[in-house]
């Protein structure tokens, strides 16, 4: 694939995952799916941003000069580490987080911060002691093509079965593959074969699974540009102030960094009270926004009864206070 092709499949996959990010939905729901809004953490628990170096390291490993006494078979040494790329960007949590959580967004539904996360059989623990486990990428996967089903975006979930195979992830995962004779060879997994879906095979020519990794970069390239694109638009906003909930009557407000990427949105409630999510190189901050069942929701503070019929956030015979 020359770097022209390659550059149209990365506009394609923006084609279709750009309407996710259209703002559909709750305002500031959309703001924390967009910031993968968590708990509070210091600077440096950021993984995505690890991700971003790691990938650009094994993209600049793979396309430089290879000494050939060094490394006799220069083609097949790049094609592992872009292997390791496959596998990075299918594991990356980030991604699947934003779009699941866009997704659901769209469909008048929560943040939530444990959608890929699962009980482990009783009495079960992992290494940590806690009783859960996270989910695979075909899970995750299925989940997302669940939810752009239900979004009307169907062309979502179905660009991963473009480029993502269960079968070659586990094999690198493992290291239980051997490329030779201008195939990749897996002695414990099987894909479907292309020439008949219904046939398993266990060699894949070296072409095609090149495509399968050209494909799942150029995906997730097109994921930073409209992740990034959206971040922007939503940034370049700040400083503006926007009505949120018809019923408590709250304002919101977007928070850009110093190059106008959204870093976080505020709601001022009329009676004082701030709900926000901040993400800055020095680490994620939320404020009265609280983890309830798996989901993210906003604390208003106190109500009142009887109140003024501007808000039941502000008490009968006041003013609004923001």
């Amino acid at each position: 694939m020359d770097d022209s092709d390659f550059e149209q499949l990365i506009e394609e996959y923006c084609h279709i995952l750009a309407p996710l990010f259209d703002g559909h939905g709750d305002p500031f729901d959309y703001v924390l799916a967009l910031l993968r809004a968590a708990g509070q953490e210091n600077a440096g628990w950021d993984t995505l941003e690890e991700s971003f170096r790691m990938l650009d390291d094994l993209h600049y490993l793979s396309t430089a000069h290879l000494p050939q006494e060094l490394f006799p078979e220069p083609k097949t040494t790049r094609l592992r580490l872009e292997l390791l790329q496959y596998c990075h960007l299918v594991e990356m949590a980030a991604p699947y987080d934003i779009i699941a959580n866009l997704c659901r967004v769209r469909l008048g539904q929560p943040v939530s911060y444990s959608l890929f996360i699962r009980p482990k059989n009783k009495g079960a623990t992992n290494k940590l002691g806690n009783q859960r486990q996270f989910m695979s990428p075909t899970d995750k996967i299925n989940i997302i093509k669940s939810l752009s089903r239900s979004a009307e975006l169907p062309a979502i979930g179905d660009a991963f079965d473009e480029f993502y195979r269960s079968g070659i992830r586990n094999a690198i995962d493992h290291s239980d593959y051997v490329i030779h004779d201008g195939e990749f060879r897996m002695r414990n997994q099987t894909i479907k074969s292309d020439e008949d879906s219904n046939v398993r095979t266990s060699v894949i020519k070296l072409a095609r699974l090149q495509e399968f990794v050209s494909r799942t970069r150029a995906f997730y390239l097109a994921f930073i540009r409209v992740e990034k694109g959206a971040r922007l638009t939503v940034g370049q906003r700040r400083g503006n102030a926007f009505p949120y909930d018809h019923h408590y009557k709250g304002i919101l407000e977007a928070v850009a960094d110093k190059e106008d990427f959204l870093c976080g949105a505020v709601v001022h409630w009329p009676n004082e009270t701030e709900s926000y999510y901040m993400r800055t190189a020095n680490g994620s901050k939320p404020m009265n926004v609280l983890p309830l069942n798996g989901e993210l929701t906003t604390f208003v503070g106190e109500k009142y009864s009887p109140h003024d019929p501007f808000s039941p956030l502000v008490k009968l015979g006041d003013l609004p206070r923001y």
